[in-house]
Parts: C-alpha cells; structure tokens; sequence
C-alpha cells in the first residue's frame, strides 16, 4: 500500500515532536536526580566523617532504594520500549504485566543473588555499605546526564572490590573471578540466542509467507508468547538486578526485608518515569516486530534465569541489548552502537569503580 508523501511527511513530524518532548522529560528527570544525589551524597560524606554507623546504615537503604529505583526507570523502561515499539501491547499493559512478575522475581528469585553479592562475595559494615552505593549512585547519575552506557552490576561489584582491598576488608576473589566470567558469557550467550532464534523463525516459517498480509497476519501469533517473554524478563529483573542493588546491604538486613525494599523501589521507577524511557525506546526502535521483540526478550530472560539459578549475578541489561543484536544481525544488520556501550562498561565504568572504591578505601 503506497502512503501519500504528506501523509509521510507528518507522520515524521509527529515522531520528532514526539522525540523532543521525551528529551525535554527525560531533561528535567536528571535534573531531580541530581539534587537528590547532591543532597544524599553530601549527608553520606558528613556521616562518614562522623563515624556515625546508625545513621550511614539508613543512609545506605536510602542509596539502595535510589538504585533500585534507577532499576525501574532505566532497565524496566528499556524493555517496556521494546515491548511497546513491537506493537504487541499498550504501554499500560505492559506496566501491569512486568509490575506483577518483578514483585514474584524479587519474592522468589532475589535471595540466591542477594547471598551472593553480600554475603559469600564480601560483607562490609555501614560504611564500607554506604561507600559502594554511594559511587555506584554517582556513577550511575553522571553517566545518565552524559547519556553514556554503563551498566550496575559493574559499578556495584567493581565498587565493592576495589573498597574491599585498599580497607583490608576479606574479599571472596575466586568468587569475583567466576562472575566477572559470566558477565562475559552471558551476552556472548544472549546473541548467539536472539541469533538461532530469529534466524530458525525466518528461515522455517515467516520466509515461506510471501505477502504483507500473510507475514502480519502471522506476526500476531507472537503477541501471547511475547507476553510470557516479558514475564519471564521481568523475573529475572526481579531476581537478578534487585538482588545486585540491595545485596551489599545483607549484613544488616535478611534476605525477605532486602527483596521488599528492592521491589518496592523497582515498582516506584516503574510506575513513575520509566514510561519515559519505553517511549523514547518505543519510537527510536521503529523497525521492532512481535516476532524480534519476542526473539530478543525471550533469548536473554532465559539466559539471566539460568544465571540466578547458578547463584551469579549478571548485567541484565547488557544480555537484553546483546540479544537485540544478534537479533539484528540475523536481519543483515550490525549494531556497532551495542558493542560500545559494552566495551565501555568493561574499560571505563568497571575500571573507575574499583579506583574510586580503591581510594576511598585508603582515605577513610
């Protein structure tokens, strides 16, 4: 069906304007961030001073529920983005459906990732606690504000290694080593998934459906199970990227506690600006289908709940974007873009979190 240049014409117009009034949003969110983060970080360094264990440990909750609050935000809007670009469902929808399933991730997921990070990797006292979150916090703001991709799970356990060594604080290294190895795997995992996947759909099904309306007629098959890879992605949100954010808080509080404190932050960014972030995503995606959306989602939700299931925390978000590329290489395109956000994460962000923790550690 040919559409009238005009007709074109505004539609992109429309998108634009669209674009605009996200970026202006997402604008003034950073803006609020960083007086929270200002105010936060200036009361953590008094205490710190201070010695004032009691009040660094609420300071610490506070920091932990800010992360898991970026959670819902950032990670929660992203694949809310893809799920709502792919036309399979409304964005209110997919608020419900992921809200539910990261609340049961968090409940029945997040203990075994929670043990890990702050428990068998390192235990640290309030202000070992209120150093990591304090510049995970930080690097997570500025890198928001320069629109930079890093991603927690390093910040969180780069932080942690580096404070643990220069404070002589006893460190589970070999523990370190095994988790540094699936965050390696674990994308490399989610491509070659989002790859096969697609690719076998294309190649045994949707290439035998010549015509435009056989193809979309068949790309509506995948709205049910594009519904249960959105389950299952934010399980694994719920179990994985909550246990990371709340886990360094384990020595002063129970697994049970941690997981409602992580979930409710979660549910906060999901339910106030993480529409945001699925928008933008949503329109900048223009060429997402039920069928990719549900290659992409299903590949790396697997690949992160095999990873809880083993007890080792990941980057979720690292999988997902993985997945998408091998989603879009399968369709003859390269997402050169994806492969630098991950370098980055792997030479800039892991790096600095370990030297600024290392410093910290040698100063307090």
């Amino acid at each position: 069906m040919n559409v009238p240049y005009k007709e074109l014409e505004g539609r992109e117009e429309l998108v634009c304007l669209v674009r605009f009034k996200n970026r202006e949003k997402l604008h003034h969110e950073q803006k609020m961030r960083w007086k929270i983060f200002i105010i936060l970080g200036f009361t953590a360094i008094y205490n710190i001073v201070q010695r004032d264990l009691k009040s660094m440990e609420l300071l610490a909750i506070i920091f932990a529920l800010y992360l898991a609050w970026s959670v819902g935000v950032h990670t929660m809007g992203a694949m809310l983005g893809i799920s709502i670009g792919s036309g399979m469902m409304r964005l209110r929808e997919a608020v419900i459906i992921s809200g539910l399933s990261v609340i049961v991730g968090a409940a029945y997921l997040s203990g075994r990732i929670i043990d890990t990070v702050g428990n068998e990797l390192v235990s640290f006292d309030a202000t070992g606690m209120t150093v990591v979150l304090v510049i995970t916090a930080l690097l997570l703001t500025v890198t928001a504000k320069k629109e930079l991709p890093i991603f927690t799970t390093y910040i969180v356990l780069g932080a942690a290694a580096g404070y643990a060594y220069t404070a002589g604080i006893s460190f589970n290294y070999g523990l370190f080593r095994n988790i540094m190895i699936a965050l390696f795997v674990s994308p490399l995992a989610g491509f070659v998934g989002g790859y096969l996947l697609y690719n076998g759909i294309k190649k045994t099904a949707l290439s035998k459906r010549k015509s435009i309306r056989e193809r979309e007629k068949f790309e509506r098959k995948f709205a049910i199970p594009g519904i249960i890879a959105l389950i299952i992605m934010s399980l694994s949100i719920g179990g994985n990227s909550i246990g990371v954010v709340v886990g360094m808080l384990r020595g002063i509080m129970g697994a049970g506690p941690l997981s409602v404190l992580g979930a409710a932050g979660v549910i906060l960014g999901l339910t106030t600006w993480s529409y945001k972030i699925a928008k933008t995503v949503g329109i900048k995606i223009t060429d997402l289908s039920p069928i990719r959306s549900f290659s992409a989602q299903i590949s790396a939700g697997v690949v992160a709940l095999t990873f809880i299931y083993l007890s080792i925390p990941i980057s979720i978000t690292q999988t997902l974007i993985s997945a998408t590329m091998g989603v879009g290489i399968a369709r003859g395109r390269v997402g050169g873009e994806v492969s630098r956000n991950i370098l980055f994460s792997w030479f800039v962000g892991l790096p600095l979190a370990i030297l600024l923790a290392a410093g910290l550690g040698l100063i307090i």
